[in-house]
């Protein structure tokens, strides 16, 4: 199976859906904020606990690799320790190590993330993975994926305001899993704090709602 993103809980979740964790191919992750990440070094230690047998791909945009060394250097001593603890044989070493796959979505300097287009990142075992931009400003690039097997569809948007790459990503999909954030819920939320005279939180309440999709339309409290 192929993993999209690896926020906080992400393995947890895992778990207890009894997700076969030694058959993770890959995980693939859309942006580098820390709720798309936070759990990559578990994912990564877990699966090779388990017994995966292969050294964990983990695909994503330009700068993939300062992440997945960031997590592994946070693991060594802990990989140090298991295979102390359990020895190599059952723990090998080579297995535990992340590789680091970047995927450029090629375009001309100045063209606006909805309309840079998509990349092929992986064909295997008749499995099509497909990323393509979006719009997360200041988050940039920022990627969707597209899985296409044997006839069938399915297209992650990760986080964007509304996106004619996604649109066009999405035509013909089986299945549509796009990111939502209920804007006048959010700004519940920043007039709470505005009340309470927490300015911080009340200004990182009212960026948040700019860049993420909003499932009213027209969307008039998303772009205040």
């Amino acid at each position: 199976f192929y993993l999209v993103d690896a926020g906080p809980g992400s393995w947890k979740n895992l778990a207890l859906w009894h997700i076969p964790a030694v058959r993770l191919a890959a995980v693939m992750l859309t942006h580098y904020h820390s709720d798309h990440i936070g759990d990559l070094g578990e994912i990564n230690l877990q699966t090779w606990a388990q017994g995966r047998d292969h050294p964990l791909r983990v695909y994503g945009p330009p700068g993939i690799e300062q992440v997945v060394d960031g997590f592994a250097q946070a693991y060594a001593l802990d990989e140090g320790y298991r295979v102390a603890h359990h020895g190599a044989g059952l723990m090998p070493p080579a297995n535990w190590k992340m590789e680091a796959l970047a995927v450029n979505v090629e375009a001309a300097p100045g063209t606006p993330p909805c309309a840079r287009g998509s990349a092929t990142v992986l064909e295997e075992n008749g499995l099509k993975v497909t990323a393509f931009t979006v719009d997360h400003a200041p988050v940039a690039p920022a990627y969707g994926y597209r899985f296409d097997f044997k006839g069938r569809s399915v297209v992650i948007s990760g986080d964007t305001i509304k996106c004619a790459n996604l649109v066009s990503a999405a035509k013909g999909a089986d299945v549509l899993i796009h990111e939502a954030q209920s804007a006048n819920m959010v700004k519940l939320i920043q007039d709470v704090a505005e009340r309470q005279g927490n300015a911080r939180v009340a200004r990182i309440v009212h960026d948040i709602r700019r860049y993420h999709t909003t499932p009213v339309w027209p969307a008039t409290e998303a772009t205040e």
